[in-house]
């Protein structure tokens, strides 16, 4: 199929779960830190509001963090770049 690699990424990843949500700590090599948190909707679930709950949970841990829709390897070609 001529694939080939083209990034390397290195992880650690940390799961914990709380009140429903799935919550990852990535650390990247090269990158730094990432925060993922991820619960299961319904069908009937409002986009909005699940994503504002989301939101909330993490301003409710008291640390800084950025929203990115990139992907770890995107990142990282970016950060090589």
């Amino acid at each position: 199929m001529g694939f080939r690699p083209t990034v390397r990424i290195v992880k650690t990843r940390r799961t914990a779960q709380r009140n429903g949500l799935v919550v990852c700590l990535d650390r990247v090599r090269g990158l730094g830190t990432f925060l993922e948190v991820e619960r299961m909707v319904g069908s009937g679930d409002e986009t909005a509001v699940v994503q504002g709950e989301l939101a909330s949970f993490v301003e409710s841990l008291g640390v800084e963090a950025r929203r990115t829709p990139e992907t770890y390897d995107a990142l990282i070609h970016a950060a090589a770049g």
